[in-house]
């Protein structure tokens, strides 16, 4: 079976883990001056860990979750 786009992206988010804890990260929306304006300069994203609740920043991005896409057919 041939790899499909949505499984690499799933393979990059599931290599994040929380320091703490070692669940799997996610990723957060911006938030704050720098966050906002300092931060993307130098390519840092804000992640936090679902269980334990704590927020990093990481120089890391996946690919965020998107609507399913689906292939309409021209009748």
């Amino acid at each position: 079976m041939p790899s499909t786009g949505a499984s690499k992206a799933v393979a990059r988010r599931v290599d994040m883990h929380c320091r703490d804890c070692g669940n799997n990260l996610r990723r957060l929306a911006r938030k704050g001056f720098l966050q906002l304006k300092v931060y993307p300069l130098f390519g840092y994203y804000p992640w936090e860990c679902p269980v334990c609740r704590k927020s990093q920043m990481i120089r890391k991005q996946h690919l965020r979750k998107g609507r399913s896409v689906q292939e309409h057919s021209a009748d």
